[in-house]
């Protein structure tokens, strides 16, 4: 005979609960799945989480060592311990997004359905970037930062055009002055950057610059020079990537920058394209302008012909940080 053993309100035999066991056994097996394949590669990793099964994962780990915790706020967690507690990340429920290193701080980025990154309102969950420009007003001189409080002023004989994502905005020859001013830069990032933005162009001739940063102590504080071979310039140094977008084509581009070890990566529609070691140990001077269209040899002017960008540039974003390879294909893919 099977003796019943009693669950709360519902009965459950002993050859029940011992499925149920089971069953609840393999789906925590599953929930705290090896993530060995990431941690301790010394790279910056991202996935999606619920915050509810980030606390769970950590309550298991607790139940082995102490050195664990979580802190809560309104917009994000914490997770801090050693980097074993990833290990009970690896297949969670996704919604949030967390970031974490191989010293095993992590960090929940957004909320459900946020959107805050790129792919305009209905985007992926990435990091909420500092600036946005989406460029989608189709008339008018002024181009609205949807962030922050960086609003655009467009001069010269830029005009509206069918951008990959709405309107963009079309640069042109006829024209060397045409450009995109923010000055000054509220906010700009220091430690850690990652610029992004859309680009068709078929100009051959030209060492187009459609981004560029300076401030009053250097020109070339941060910026991506010259379309058809792209150089990467962080307070006066440069890398050269060999790297061209100049075909007719629209074409996702994205640059990140690590300031604690210069760390340099270049991505073309979502894939990256060049890495490299660029201004180690230093800090972007904030305070500058930033400028779309054109390479700045004195904040906010000092513009040379041959520099010009011309073509289109849309959804221009900026972000404190640098993205992952996954954030960075995310965003691409969103359009």
């Amino acid at each position: 005979m099977i003796k019943e053993v009693k669950c709360g309100e519902k009965g459950f035999t002993l050859s029940e609960l011992l499925v149920v066991i089971a069953i609840m056994a393999v789906l925590v097996g599953v929930a705290v799945g090896s993530y060995r394949g990431l941690i301790g590669s010394g790279k910056t990793e991202s996935a999606k989480y619920e915050l509810e099964a980030v606390q769970t994962a950590v309550d298991a780990y607790m139940s082995i060592t102490a050195s664990a915790t979580v802190t809560a706020r309104s917009t994000a967690a914490v997770v801090t311990g050693s980097d074993s507690i990833a290990d009970y990340m690896r297949r969670l429920p996704t919604t949030y997004q967390y970031t974490w290193t191989a010293s095993g701080s992590v960090t929940q980025h957004g909320a459900p359905g946020g959107g805050g990154g790129g792919g305009g309102d209905d985007g992926p969950d990435l990091p909420t970037p500092v600036a946005k420009w989406r460029l989608n007003e189709g008339s008018g001189i002024s181009a609205a930062d949807s962030i922050g409080s960086n609003d655009g002023t467009i001069v010269g004989g830029a005009s509206w055009s069918t951008g990959k994502s709405g309107n963009c905005l079309s640069f042109n020859t006829s024209d060397d002055n045409d450009y995109v001013l923010m000055n000054p830069f509220s906010g700009f990032p220091a430690s850690e950057i990652t610029v992004e933005f859309w680009m068709k162009s078929s100009d051959s001739s030209r060492n187009g610059t459609a981004i560029s940063y300076a401030v009053s102590s250097n020109n070339n504080e941060f910026l991506l020079y010259n379309y058809r071979s792209f150089s990467i310039y962080r307070g006066g140094a440069h890398v050269d990537t060999g790297v061209s977008a100049n075909d007719g084509s629209w074409h996702h581009i994205a640059i990140t920058w690590d300031g604690s070890n210069g760390a340099t990566e270049l991505y073309k529609d979502g894939q990256s394209v060049y890495t490299g070691t660029l201004a180690s140990g230093t800090a972007i001077t904030g305070g500058g302008g930033f400028v779309l269209g054109q390479e700045q040899d004195s904040v906010g002017g000092g513009f040379a012909s041959n520099q010009a960008f011309e073509g289109e540039i849309d959804e221009v974003l900026i972000y404190d940080q640098v993205l992952s390879d996954t954030e960075v294909l995310a965003s691409y893919n969103s359009y």
